[in-house]
């Protein structure tokens, strides 16, 4: 423990109080997906105002976070607020081609005013900044928020002091375009753009108004019959980004940009194929900067880039790598952008992305690791002040034994907690190695491929079963069951896995399927022999139901019967007859289970499909946990406290909510609901005579 206490950067020499800036950076190294504390970090840096600090970690938060607009806005107006008119253009510059807003294009127009002065560049200046409002509306100018970048670009045209009949003709004519432009588009203030279009006509000309406004009205009517569509679809919609991204997301916010993709894709205004595609693409970006951590959102991007003919596959590969950005770990993205450097034949990438991901993984779970031995090393410490209070003034304090730290971790429900989420980790690691080898495989050759098998062992820490089952079947396939046995045995033995009741389970059954009957038998029986008090209850249930049921198949009857006895032996309370159907269904576990492969089932206790997946007392799967369930309900001998264990046992394996004693009697006593085949009362005839009564 002490070797991962040192190592962990929890660890390290404490801060002073007074060093704020490097407490965060400090949390930072342990988790640089913590956008709060980098807005903080940032914030801190700006206020000691060291313009060097400033920028180092504004770059290195967008390169993290290339597509938050917010921050981006934040980090020009601090290059232009101090005069850096060249490091403000060349940040605009980078990050218009990694992401967009209103905002953004916003402060890309102030910056053009500011730096193109009207009073001192006059007509030149004029003309740069309204081709810096064309650039602007036509990138974010369709987005339902964008109507007061409309009202800023039509009252910048209202300020020109025209000097010439001819100048003042050029900008009515412009204002006009501008309010058609903005009218024919559903935004947050088109009433107002719309009242103030018909001023605008009536107070240049009376006579030709009613012409140019009616000419419009049929675009205003359409795009305010969009807008309120629109605005019924996303209510609830937060498009705030005062509010930095949240970890967890929303699936209501989700499903509302969902929503609204799909109505952009619905080409409600009737535009060409590459225009619809460039708002949904908008849409996306500004989705993106509100569910950061969503890897389904995300994958709905790259979804819709692959589909589209105006992205291309380049595109696709570089959406993916930012998603990464922000989702190290995501399995979908990683082994997404895996596939593409796959199918580009790229070897060199697909084993950086798996390396890459592995690497992230680990990080996570020596994390994870660094707080169970804080929490352990707390647990001890609590325990032996507790001892000390104990202890007569001259007796000796005894350090715990190995046995006795054990035990104290055991009663540890945190512990105990931390224990199984670092172990579900670990698989997740072993697992990844395991699409990782079968890559490699593909890609390579079966050679290399055992490289990373090998790789995965050395990582003893995180190691679980799981790779030498598929290199076994890989092997299987590739070279034969001799390779594939040693790989098999190689994980029974000691300080691998020989009492991993899981391993050995699918060990059995690569053995069943390669129709080796003598390893098979010397497997099962050693295992019911001489490890039964060492291996999982639920596995050593699922060997004997195998084998049994490859008895019946396969071997005799005698050996079925003698199977069933040493069954009941070590698992008494089974429902029999539940147990019995087991091995007369014509369902296996690779395939969907289907009750009507069971004929014990669906003739004789007369369920269904239905009536097997809803029951509380009736599960679906038929573990030996509810066969244990139904015995006990029909003998109803156990005692109170057992009875109040097992209820804690179907909470554990099921996710069925707590039932009162009362409640769980009444249960008891009624008819199995499979029972009934038709409905004892018409609930929907019910429903429509209520909706007819007036």
């Amino acid at each position: 423990m002490s070797s991962v206490a040192d190592s962990h950067p929890r660890h390290k020499s404490k801060r002073l109080a007074s060093d704020i800036i490097g407490q965060l950076e400090d949390r930072l190294a342990l988790n640089d997906r913590d956008i709060p504390t980098w807005l903080e970090l940032i914030e801190r840096t700006v206020q000691k105002d060291k313009i060097e600090s400033v920028r180092e970690v504004y770059e290195r938060f967008l390169k993290k976070f290339p597509f938050l607009t917010k921050q981006w806005v934040a980090y020009i107006d601090y290059e232009v607020v101090r005069g850096e008119f060249d490091n403000a253009n060349n940040i605009l510059g980078r990050c218009l081609k990694s992401t967009t807003s209103v905002d953004l294009w916003k402060c890309y127009v102030n910056f053009i005013r500011r730096k193109h002065s009207v009073i001192t560049g006059g007509d030149e200046a004029r003309r740069v900044i309204f081709q810096a409002y064309e650039t602007a509306t036509n990138q974010v100018g369709t987005d339902p928020g964008s109507g007061s970048l409309w009202s800023e670009y039509l009252a910048f045209i209202d300020d020109w002091k025209a000097g010439s009949t001819w100048d003042e003709q050029q900008k009515m004519d412009m204002k006009r375009k501008v309010f058609k432009r903005a009218l024919h588009i559903p935004l947050n203030n088109l009433e107002q753009l719309w009242s103030d279009y018909t001023v605008f006509e009536n107070d240049l000309n009376a006579t030709t108004a009613r012409k140019f406004i009616s000419e419009t009205s049929g675009d205003y009517m359409n795009a305010r019959s969009l807008f309120k569509e629109w605005n019924n679809i996303t209510q609830g919609l937060d498009r705030s980004f005062e509010t930095p991204p949240q970890v967890i997301t929303d699936p209501s916010q989700l499903q509302k940009w969902t929503k609204w993709v799909k109505w952009e894709k619905q080409n409600k205004m009737a535009e060409t194929p590459e225009v619809v595609a460039k708002r949904v693409d908008y849409v996306y970006k500004q989705a993106v900067q509100k569910l950061t951590f969503s890897p389904e959102l995300w994958f709905d991007y790259v979804s819709f880039y692959e589909e589209s003919e105006f992205f291309s596959a380049i595109r696709v590969q570089e959406l993916l790598n930012m998603s990464l950005l922000a989702n190290p770990t995501s399995f979908a993205l990683n082994f997404k952008l895996i596939e593409l450097y796959e199918l580009d034949n790229n070897t060199a990438l697909v084993e950086k992305k798996f390396d890459n991901l592995i690497a992230h993984l680990q990080k996570e779970f020596e994390r994870a690791d660094g707080d169970l031995t804080e929490l352990k090393e707390s647990i001890l410490s609590s325990e032996i002040e507790r001892k000390k209070a104990t202890l007569a003034e001259d007796e000796e304090l005894k350090p715990f034994s190995a046995e006795e730290t054990e035990a104290i971790f055991k009663r540890s429900s945190a512990v105990q907690e931390q224990s199984i989420e670092l172990h579900k980790m670990a698989e997740v690691i072993t697992k990844t190695y395991c699409h990782y080898m079968k890559a490699i495989k593909r890609i390579k050759s079966l050679q290399d491929a055992r490289g990373i098998f090998k790789q995965c062992r050395n990582n003893k820490k995180t190691l679980t079963h799981h790779i030498f089952a598929e290199n076994a079947y890989m092997e299987n396939t590739s070279t034969g069951k001799n390779v594939a046995l040693k790989v098999f045995e190689l994980g029974l033995k000691p300080g691998f896995f020989a009492n991993d009741g899981e391993y050995i389970y699918k060990y059995l059954k690569f053995l069943i399927k390669v129709n080796d009957d003598i390893n098979s038998r010397t497997v099962f029986e050693t295992t019911i022999t001489t490890k039964k008090e060492l291996i999982e209850p639920k596995w050593l249930k699922k060997m004997f139901k195998l084998f049994m049921k490859y008895e019946v198949e396969f071997g005799q009857v005698a050996s079925v019967v003698k199977l069933e006895k040493k069954y009941y032996e070590a698992f008494p309370d089974d429902a029999k007859i539940l147990s019995f159907a087991d091995r007369y269904s014509l369902s296996t576990e690779q395939d969907d289970y289907s009750v009507t492969d069971d004929l014990v089932r669906s003739v004789d206790l007369k369920m269904t499909d239905s009536s097997v997946a809803q029951g509380t007392k009736r599960r679906s799967d038929d573990s030996e946990q509810n066969a244990n369930k139904r015995q006990h309900i029909a003998d109803d001998t156990e005692t109170s406290e057992k009875a109040e264990e097992e209820k804690g046992e179907e909470d554990d394996d099921d996710g069925s909510e707590y039932v009162s004693d009362e409640i769980y009697n009444l249960l008891r006593m009624l008819p199995n609901s499979s029972y009934f085949d038709t409905p004892l009362f018409n609930t929907s005839k019910l429903v429509k005579l209520l909706g007819e009564l007036q």
